[in-house]
Formats: structure tokens, sequence, C-alpha cells
């Protein structure tokens, strides 16, 4: 059997294609590893829908490590990539965490702005339940608990048969 040539070490191998949602999944469980991906993903030229949630885990990860300014910088990116790819439920989903990071910093009024925009365009179904989590959180946080519960209660009946994980963060 012939041997294959060495690939010299000079030469770039070109790195499996990334998943958004993968992607966006490992912002929450592995964030410092996300984060280098993310980074390595703008380092080329993504696809629109590729490069918004690049920003968006990135944006995930800075807003969990304190970095809110920062995070809020990256989620606004995030968004016009998405809504430049044309992609509704991608720029719903940003909107939503892009409140978060809002309302993390300081900024209420706008925070409750973008997540309420995000419920009307993610119209039903998964994507709703989603957004409603995170307005939820937001309304805790500013102490609008009843609110907060009115959300919980919707995202539980919209997640109830196909999303355990954000049902339990719902619960």
């Amino acid at each position: 059997m012939p041997c294959r040539e060495p690939v010299p070490y000079d030469e770039e191998v070109p790195s499996p294609p990334v998943d958004p949602d993968r992607l966006l999944a490992r912002a929450l469980s592995e964030p410092a590893v996300a984060l280098v991906q993310a980074r390595e993903v703008l380092r080329g030229r993504p696809e629109p829908v590729l490069a918004s949630a690049a920003h968006q885990a990135a944006g995930i990860v800075l807003r969990h490590f304190g970095a809110i300014d920062e995070a809020v910088r990256e989620l606004r990116t995030s968004q016009r990539w998405a809504i430049r790819a044309g992609d509704d439920k991608r720029a719903a989903d940003v909107a939503s965490s892009l409140g978060v990071a809002l309302a993390l910093a300081g900024r209420s009024r706008a925070a409750l702005a973008a997540l309420d925009g995000a419920v009307v365009a993610s119209s039903g179904g998964i994507a709703q339940g989603r957004v409603l989590i995170r307005r939820c959180h937001v309304y805790w946080l500013i102490g609008h608990y009843r609110e907060g519960l009115e959300d919980a209660r919707r995202a539980v009946r919209l997640l109830r048969n196909d999303e355990e994980l954000w049902q339990a963060r719902a619960l």
C-alpha cells in the first residue's frame, strides 16, 4: 500500500465547519472554548448566519463573564448580521439575548423594548418560549415579579413537549 505524502506544517489544514446552534450551546456549557471558537470563525469570512451566531456566542460569554458593555456591542453586531441574513427567527433570538445584557447594564427600558419586540417577532412555538424565559429573567431582575411569572407560565405551555432544558429554566 503506497504511503501518503505528509502535510507540511506550514500548510493550513481546513477546520471542520462550525454549526451555529452548537456554537451557541457551547457558549453556556463551555464558555471559554466557545469564545475562542467564535473569534476563530470571525477571523474568516463567515456567512451572515454564522457571523451572527459567532457574535451572539461571544456576547453571551462576555455577558456571563461580566463584560457587559462589550457583550452589548457583540450582540448588536450579531443582530445586524441576522438582519442582513434575512433570518427573522435568528434576529429575535439575538434581540432577546441583547435584552438580558441591556438589563444587566442597567438599561431596563431598552431591555424590555428589545425583549417585547423579540416576543412579537418570534411568533409562537419554541422560539417564543425561549424569548419569554429571557424576558421573565429580566422582569425578575427589575422586580416585576408578576409579569415574570406570567411569562414563565406562557413559556412552560409553549415548551411543554419539546424543550426540556428551556422548560426547566422556566420552572
